[in-house]
């Protein structure tokens, strides 16, 4: 593990710290297997005093067959243990999450056409991500976020399934409160046609304390100048009571 944590730090502009590193090839057969225990992730120079993620537990499941197949790797799951995200971003621009060393670039893979893999699962349980933009004067604070995320991956095409759930969400702008602890689930599905630059939503729903919204359609960008959409939303849900839900406590 201390090799893998040594060339963690020679990439990134981090301290890269985990307590084991465990790979199976046998407890998933015929899946491979790893699991990072107690994964931290800080900051240096002006963020030296600030975690920038940090997870109680990640493991990641691949299937070994896929490795070796030109159709793309095949991804069984992701499981996110207790995840926490702290993203600042500062008045001059600069920010905690920029930590791949420049020189490092020369090893990124510049052709991604052939680039695909299969994603069964990715499972996010009990999250919280804290994100502050100094500059542009919003802070977000996100508690409680369990949810999985399924989909087909390509540089010519993503199809994605989310399914969310947010027990605590505040949002302010400046000194604007405009989210106050409110639950939030969401179940998204995307198709995102990268080639013809085409985004379609299938039956999305988003649910915000009892504010429950669904919309679908499309939205396209055929070239520059030109942006076509076509999406449907649906308020049925949309009522006094709903609406009164999403005003803070402090103003009620």
């Amino acid at each position: 593990s201390t090799i893998v944590q040594n060339k963690a730090n020679e990439y990134l502009l981090a301290d890269v710290s985990f307590s084991d590193l465990k790979i199976s090839l046998f407890s998933d057969f015929p899946n491979a297997s790893v699991v990072i225990p107690d994964l931290v992730v800080a900051g240096v120079d002006t963020f030296a005093n600030d975690t920038i993620v940090k997870a109680s537990s990640i493991k990641i499941s691949v299937n070994l067959k896929s490795l070796l197949s030109k159709s793309g790797v095949t991804i069984k799951k992701v499981i996110l243990e207790k995840p926490v995200i702290n993203a600042i971003a500062l008045e001059d621009g600069s920010a905690n999450w920029e930590i791949l060393r420049p020189d490092t670039s020369k090893y990124i893979v510049e052709d991604t056409s052939a680039v695909n893999f299969d994603l069964n699962m990715i499972r996010i349980k009990d999250a919280a991500i804290n994100y502050s933009d100094f500059k542009g004067g919003m802070n977000v604070c996100i508690r409680n976020w369990n949810g999985s995320v399924k989909g087909k991956f390509s540089s010519r095409r993503t199809i994605l399934k989310m399914l969310s759930e947010m027990a605590s969400v505040s949002f302010t702008y400046g000194k604007l409160e405009l989210l106050n602890d409110v639950r939030l689930n969401t179940n998204i599905n995307l198709d995102a046609d990268f080639e013809n630059n085409k985004y379609t939503f299938g039956k999305n729903e988003i649910g915000i304390n009892d504010l429950k919204l669904s919309f679908e359609g499309f939205v396209a960008l055929p070239d520059t100048s030109t942006t076509r959409f076509n999406v449907k939303l649906n308020t049925a849900g949309l009522n006094l009571k709903s609406l009164l839900s999403l005003v803070p406590a402090v103003y009620k």
